[in-house]
């Protein structure tokens, strides 16, 4: 088993060493924060070395800007020059830097390590809680894109923009298939069947009648990567109609 287990007195000791041992970045995920002493000069410390430490915080009225625990607890922070991220109906406790990820029950709050039994595991799958985690969920407005996403999720941002164009792309591809399915339906349904016009036995589309020459030029080039003459196809190429058996070999379906 190589799960590590931490325990109360040794998770406040791990955050601390989380934050001094980040290099690129350090997310602490923590629904409500009150520093001990040594966090705050673990803090302090960072800020001198101009470490890159977001914080995400519960969407309450105590932590924004005119709050109870504004003065005390986050505008030291904000003077730091450390990032705040609001997370509505944030409950989740997880710290973590480029290296490591702590998953634990403890907030960042002093009354937590003093009088709370907590729990907390250790992670290295990183990359993976950064991407699933803190940007796909505690990321989920576009409301702090513009402050921190340039800084930290880059590449998740444009992974998501590439699956995005994909299933564009694949959308579109559907769409133009419908509408010339839709145009051979039509024009099966006029009878429009001169006796000089086929179709495509791949994708339908209206092409000279020639069984030695049953595909569209972009279809033949597509079937001629293999040539394979026994490849099945999807229409009849003298009456346009979807149908079984049909292949290069033979292209006209045996009603005809």
């Amino acid at each position: 088993m190589n799960t590590r287990l931490f325990k109360t007195d040794e998770i406040s000791a791990e955050i601390t060493k989380i934050i001094d041992e980040s290099k690129k970045y350090c997310f602490l995920v923590t629904p409500y924060f009150y520093a001990w002493e040594q966090l705050n000069k673990t803090l302090a410390k960072a800020a001198e070395q101009q470490k890159k430490v977001v914080f995400f915080l519960r969407d309450e009225p105590n932590y924004v800007e005119g709050g109870q625990y504004y003065e005390t607890s986050i505008k030291p922070l904000v003077e730091y020059g450390f990032d705040i991220v609001y997370v509505t109906n944030l409950h989740a406790k997880l710290y973590m830097n480029e290296k490591k990820v702590l998953i634990t029950s403890m907030n960042l709050y002093n009354s937590s390590m003093l009088n709370n039994f907590e729990i907390g595991i250790i992670s290295n799958d990183c990359e993976y809680f950064k991407r699933e985690f803190v940007y796909e969920e505690l990321m989920g407005t576009e409301k702090y894109y513009h402050k921190i996403e340039g800084r930290y999720f880059r590449e998740e941002r444009e992974k998501k923009e590439l699956e995005k164009k994909k299933e564009e792309e694949k959308k579109r591809k559907e769409e133009e298939r419908k509408q010339m399915l839709e145009e051979r339906k039509s024009q099966s349904n006029l009878n429009f069947t001169p006796e000089n016009t086929g179709f495509c036995i791949r994708c339908g589309k209206a092409i000279p009648l020639n069984p030695n020459k049953p595909y569209c030029l972009d279809c033949y080039w597509e079937w001629n990567k293999w040539g394979n003459p026994f490849y099945q196809e999807n229409f009849c190429h003298l009456c346009g109609q979807q149908i079984n058996g049909i292949s290069m070999q033979d292209p006209i379906c045996r009603r005809h």
